[in-house]
This record gives C-alpha cells, structure tokens and sequence, in this order.
C-alpha cells in the first residue's frame, strides 16, 4: 500500500509539472504576441510621427492659439471697453471746451457789437447836449436831504420850472419839482419818488427808470435789454428832453429785475447843472 500511495503521489507530482510547463508556453506566446503588437505599433507610430509631425505640430498649435484666444478675449473686451470710455470721456471734454470757447467768442462778438453800438448812441447824444447846451445853468448845492436822494439847490432869482432836468456827469441826476425862497427842490433819480420814461441804446426796451432810495431800476418794459446798453431819456411824457444819457445796465437777473449804474454820483460835487431853457 505504502508502494502504491508513493507512485500515486508521483503521477500527481508529474501532471503537475506537465501542467506548469503548459501554462508557461501559453504565457510566453501570449507575452510574444503583445511584444510584437507593441513593436509594430512603435515602429508606425514612428512612420506616421516622421510623416506628419508639421501636421501634428501644426494641429497642436491651433488648439494652443484656441485656447489662448479663448482666455485672451475677455481682456481684450475689457480693454476695449476702457479704452471706449476713456474715448467718450475726451470728447465729451473736447465737446465741453469748444462750446466754452464758442460761448466766449460768442460773449465777445456781442460785446464788441455793444461798444460800437453804444459809440453810435453816445455820438447821438452828444449831438443832443450840444443842443442844450446854451439852456444850461450850474446851481450850487446847498444841502441834502431825506436821506440825500433830495438836494436843494441855490438858485436865487432864476425861475426854474418844475420837472426840469437836473445833471451831472453828463448824466441825468434827477428832476427839479419846486422853487420857494431863492431855492429849488430836486429829487434824485434813486430817489423811490421818482420816475422817468426811459429807454435803452440797442434793443429799444422802453420803460420808467425808478429807484428805490439805494439804487436804479428800470421796470414796466416792454422787453428784456442786455446787459451794457445804455440808457437814456424819452419824451414820452413832454417833461425831458429826449436822449439824456442815464447810465448803463449793470445787471439783468431773471429776466425781469434791471439795475441802472447812472453815470451822475452827485456824493462829492458841490454843484449841479439845470436845464433851464424850453425844449
């Protein structure tokens, strides 16, 4: 028995080793196979690398530049839009200026055309002093008062009308409105109690020129005049001579307030001129 178990354990031992020896046949074929696939792969790998490597290369760099086109565009569109901006934003200032620079040349055109035509007026109204000019006396002053927009004149025997205009400067200063005792009232042209026809050298706006006891305004116009125009006296009432200069418009705000810089500032004469003779 002991025999026959040990031939048995023989036999098992030897299929085994048969066994084995098939297994390793296999693998080395199969071993073989994949080392011949890998090789012939290598080998057209290598073929078609060599053949179309500039394709390849070329492809790659197209993916590439894809890619950093891809990322590249939203700082080009961000830069763009700065740089839009930064544009608009030049000419809006560009813009600003010119209409600055127009304004201006504007502005002095219109002065210009203001000088020529308050040259025009004053040559007018010098045509209309000289004309009066033999009608005019000088009366000292005597005094202020009501808080000296009323000046009482020494006018002696002279009779002096009342209404009569009253000048300095070559320049209205007010009216006269009544004689007593060798004297003559005058009231001042800011003074609130006065008012007289007016109108301007360049747009024509016709009004009464008034004060209000510290400065001149001209009110109940018929339109708006510019600022620098000259003012002068109208008829209108029978009372003035037309075109005694008055002053300058100093000042229109809103439209509708009209402020009048006279040319008469009566505060360090001792003197006045009245018109005395007729019109």
């Amino acid at each position: 028995m002991k025999k026959f178990r040990n031939f048995e354990e023989h036999e098992i031992g030897l299929i085994n080793i048969i066994n084995l020896g098939i297994l390793n046949k296999y693998v080395n074929r199969i071993r073989y196979i994949f080392g011949c696939i890998y090789g012939i792969s290598a080998i057209y790998f290598s073929i078609n690398y060599t053949q179309n490597r500039d394709i390849i290369a070329m492809s790659i760099t197209t993916k590439m530049n894809s890619l950093v086109t891809f990322f590249q565009f939203p700082m080009y569109a961000i830069r763009s839009t700065f740089n839009l901006v930064e544009d608009i934003f030049l000419v809006y200032h560009d813009n600003i200026i010119l209409r600055e620079n127009n304004q201006k040349l504007r502005e002095n055109l219109i002065y210009q055309k203001m000088i020529y035509d308050n040259l025009i007026t004053s040559s007018k109204l010098s045509q209309v002093n000289i004309k009066i000019s033999d009608s005019i006396k000088n009366y000292q002053i005597a005094y202020f008062s009501e808080a000296s927009n009323v000046v009482i004149l020494k006018t002696g025997t002279d009779q002096i009308k009342d209404y009569s205009p009253v000048l300095c400067n070559g320049g209205l200063a007010g009216r006269t409105i009544s004689s007593f005792n060798g004297m003559t009232k005058v009231v001042l042209i800011q003074s609130s109690k006065s008012y007289i026809p007016v109108s301007t050298s360049i747009t024509g706006t016709k009004g009464v020129a008034s004060g209000n006891d510290s400065n001149i305004k001209m009110i109940y116009t018929n339109e708006t005049p510019k600022s620098g125009e000259i003012v002068y006296t109208m008829s209108g009432d029978n009372l003035f001579y037309s075109g005694i200069p008055i002053g300058i418009i100093s000042k229109v705000v809103d439209n509708e307030t009209i402020f009048i810089e006279p040319y008469c500032n009566i505060s360090k004469l001792n003197q006045l001129s009245v018109i005395t003779g007729s019109k």
